[in-house]
């Protein structure tokens, strides 16, 4: 028996090291984030300048990467927390006394799209390797 805790503890010992690690670069993950954040918002403000406007990517020679820019009023992903789909659903049932499943996928539809519509610019970094 002892033998086991012994070979347990032993493998224990190696998740915990493992755990420690993933946890360490999350953390490291989390201030690279918060830092390309903060570079993003510079970028932004020099973009906003009008003589900029025209410009939707730009090269970059260091290591051939196209950095593309989407401006305010780009359409964001589509999703929806269920918490929000309950708050559509009931919207749509309390509006209207004959519905269908068209009816209220439109209502949905129609409810989130201004939700949908960014206000802030958006990076995306493609590596031409």
């Amino acid at each position: 028996m002892s033998s086991l805790i012994d070979t347990l503890k032993s493998w224990l010992k190696s998740y915990a090291k493992i755990d420690d690690d993933i946890q360490n670069a999350n953390k490291k993950v989390h201030d690279l984030r918060t830092e390309r954040r903060d570079v993003e918002t510079n970028i932004a403000k020099i973009l906003q300048s009008p003589e900029l406007s025209h410009i939707e990517k730009i090269q970059l020679s260091e290591d051939n990467s196209v950095v593309k820019i989407q401006r305010p009023g780009w359409n964001k992903p589509w999703n929806i927390s269920k918490k929000e789909l309950k708050a559509m659903l009931e919207a749509y049932f309390n509006s209207t006394s004959t519905c269908t499943a068209d009816d209220c996928f439109e209502f949905i539809v129609n409810s989130s799209k201004e939700r949908l519509v960014s206000t802030e610019f958006n990076f995306t970094r493609v590596k031409n390797d």
